[in-house]
C-alpha cells in the first residue's frame, strides 16, 4: 500500500519524537533514561547542578567540521564550549476572558524505576548489578485538578499534585496593565500563568533518573473559549511587520511556552477551549498552487507566435485578470470602522481590517499601489516586444526553457523528452519575465533602478523564473551584436551561497 507524503511525514514526526522524547507506555530502556532521550523531562528543583547538567553540553565542535577553502567555506568562529542544564519546569502562560472562574489542568508523566537484577561472579556466586547495569522500567502516570480561580489570592500560588510524590503546579493571574493591550482586550480580561515542577527530593547520584519526570505533558482546559494573544508587532513601523499583521491578522496566538512549546486546538466553531505543551513544535504549511487565471501559458506556444499581435493577444488576457483582481482588493477596502473589543475571545478587534486611516488600511493601500506599478511594468514589458529583436528573444527564451524541462522531466525514466507533458509557466513566472523585461531591453528606462526580489515558497518555480528571465538577457545580446568581441563576457552573475542555506 503506497502512502501520501502527508502520511510519511506524519511516521517521520512520529519517529522523532519517539527517538528524542518517547516513549512507549510501559517499555523497559537498557539503560538510564537521561542517557536514551534528549528532551522532554524535568530534573527535581532542589538536585544540585552538577546533576542537571547534560554531559556531553560541553563537547567541543569537530575541527574538521569547520574547514574548508574558499570565501564562502571560511572557518567561522569556533562557539564558546557551555553546559546545558536541564529544566526543573515548564509551563504555560494565556489569556482568559472575564467570568472563567475555574480551569482544569491534566499533567502526564512517565516515572523509571530500577528493575533489580543479578549476576553470577566468577566464583560462582550471585550478586545485585549495580544501577549503571540495570534496565529501566516505564510507569506512566497522570493527574487531573481542576484550578478554583477565586481561590488564587497569592502572586504564585501552589498547588500539590496527589500520588505524585513531589510534583506541584505553580499559578499566578495578573491584571493587563498594559494601556495599549487594555483597549484591544476584551474587558476584564486577564493573563495567566502555569508551570508543572519537579520538587522531589533527589535521588542517589547512581540513581538519579528516578525522581527525575519523563515524557513531560501540561494540558490546560476551559470551557469559556481563551482569548487570543495580541500581535505585539502589529504596531511595528517596520514594513515587513505591518505586511504579516496584515497578512495575518486572521490567525492568532493563544499560549506562550516556557521551557518548552505551545500548542492549541480549535472546535468547531473555531475557538479555543484546549492549550497543551509540545517538545516538538509543528505546523502544517499550506501548499501554494497556481490559480487558474486566463492568458496562454504554455512556453513552447509562446515561443511559436507567428508576430507581436498574436503573442499579445497571449498575454493580455493575464494584465486583465490581474487587474481586476487589484480592483476586487480595492473594493474591499472600503471603510471600516474598528469593532472595538472583541468578546469572549473571539478576538474582533484582531480579525479587523481597520477604517481609512488605521494601520492597516494605509498598508493594504500601499500593496496595492504597488500591484498597479507592478501590473504597469508587465503592460511595458508586452510592449516592449514591439522591437523585432526583443520579440525574438523572448521567443527563443521559451524555446530554451521549454527544452530545459522536458530534459529534467524525462529524467530517470525511459520516456523521450519530446513525449512527457508540455511544459507551462505558472502565471509568476511569466509575469516575473515581463516585469523585467523593458528594463533589460531598454538600459535608460527607469525600472533599471528597480532591483526585483523574487520571493515563493521552496518548489515554487523561482529558478524557471529567473532562468528564462537570464536566458531572454543572453540572448538579447547577441542578437543585438552578433561579433564575438561585442556580445561575449559577463551577462548574468549568479551566486549560490550554499554556506548562507546550510546554516
Amino acid at each position: 500500500m503506497t502512502s501520501t507524503s502527508a502520511e510519511v511525514r506524519s511516521q517521520l514526526i512520529q519517529a522523532l519524537e519517539m527517538d528524542l522524547i518517547g516513549a512507549k507506555p510501559d517499555e523497559i530502556l537498557p539503560e538510564a533514561p537521561t542517557k536514551w532521550y534528549l528532551s522532554g523531562f524535568l530534573a527535581p528543583y532542589g538536585v544540585p547542578q552538577s546533576d542537571r547538567a547534560d554531559d556531553f553540553g560541553d563537547d567541543e565542535i569537530d575541527e574538521a567540521s569547520r574547514t574548508g577553502a574558499g570565501d564562502d567555506e571560511k572557518a567561522p568562529e569556533a562557539a564558546a564550549a557551555r553546559k546545558a542544564f536541564f529544566p526543573s519546569s515548564m509551563g504555560l502562560s494565556f489569556l482568559i476572558a472575564d467570568g472563567v472562574t475555574k480551569l482544569k489542568a491534566i499533567a502526564s508523566w512517565g516515572d523509571y524505576e530500577i528493575i533489580p537484577e543479578e549476576e553470577t561472579t566468577a566464583e560462582g556466586k550471585t550478586k545485585q548489578k549495580s544501577a549503571s547495569q540495570c534496565h529501566w522500567q516505564r510507569f506512566p502516570q497522570q493527574q487531573t485538578l481542576e484550578i478554583n480561580l477565586a481561590k488564587i489570592t497569592k502572586a504564585s500560588q501552589k498547588i500539590e499534585i496527589p500520588h505524585s510524590n513531589g510534583l506541584f503546579l505553580s499559578v499566578s493571574i495578573r491584571d493587563i496593565t498594559d494601556s495599549q493591550l487594555k483597549a484591544i482586550l476584551p474587558i476584564g480580561t486577564k493573563t495567566i500563568s502555569i508551570f508543572l515542577v519537579n520538587d522531589r527530593a533527589p535521588a542517589a547520584d547512581s540513581e538519579r533518573d528516578r525522581a527525575f519526570i519523563f515524557q513531560a505533558h501540561l494540558e490546560i482546559q476551559s470551557q469559556i473559549p481563551f482569548v487570543p494573544r495580541p500581535d505585539p508587532r502589529s504596531n511595528s513601523n517596520d514594513w515587513d511587520e505591518m505586511v504579516a499583521d496584515l497578512q495575518y491578522r486572521h490567525d492568532f496566538e493563544y499560549a506562550t511556552g516556557h521551557n518548552v512549546s505551545a500548542d492549541y486546538e480549535l472546535d468547531e466553531s473555531g475557538q479555543c477551549a484546549r492549550l497543551f505543551t509540545t517538545w516538538i513544535p509543528k505546523t502544517d504549511v499550506e501548499k501554494v498552487v497556481a490559480s487558474e487565471i486566463a492568458g496562454e501559458y504554455a512556453i513552447e506556444t509562446l515561443a511559436q507566435a507567428s508576430d507581436v499581435n498574436s503573442l499579445k493577444a497571449m498575454l493580455d488576457p493575464m494584465v486583465e485578470a490581474y487587474q481586476n483582481w487589484i480592483l476586487q482588493q480595492k473594493s474591499a477596502l472600503t471603510p471600516l470602522s474598528p469593532t472595538g473589543r472583541g468578546a469572549g475571545g473571539e478576538g474582533k478587534q484582531s480579525q479587523s481590517l481597520g477604517g481609512e486611516g488605521s494601520q492597516r488600511h494605509d498598508t493594504a493601500n500601499s500593496l496595492l499601489h504597488n500591484a498597479d506599478k507592478t501590473n504597469g511594468r508587465i503592460i511595458k514589458g508586452i510592449n516592449a516586444m514591439d522591437d523585432p529583436q526583443v520579440f525574438q528573444a523572448f521567443k527563443l527564451a521559451n524555446q530554451a526553457i521549454a527544452i530545459s524541462i522536458r530534459q529534467r522531466n524525462s529524467h530517470n525514466s525511459e520516456t523521450d523528452p519530446k513525449d512527457v507533458k508540455a511544459p507551462k509557466w505558472r502565471p509568476f513566472q511569466l509575469a516575473f519575465i515581463l516585469n523585467n523585461m523593458a528594463g533589460i531591453a531598454n538600459p535608460l528606462d527607469s525600472d533599471r533602478e528597480i532591483v526585483d526580489l523574487l520571493f515563493f515558497p521552496t518548489g515554487g518555480g523561482k529558478t524557471e523564473a529567473y532562468l528564462g528571465l537570464a536566458a531572454f538577457t543572453l540572448i538579447l545580446r547577441r542578437l543585438r551584436d552578433p561579433r564575438a568581441e561585442g556580445s561575449a563576457g559577463l551577462s548574468v552573475l549568479m551566486r549560490y551561497t550554499l554556506r548562507l542555506l546550510t546554516l
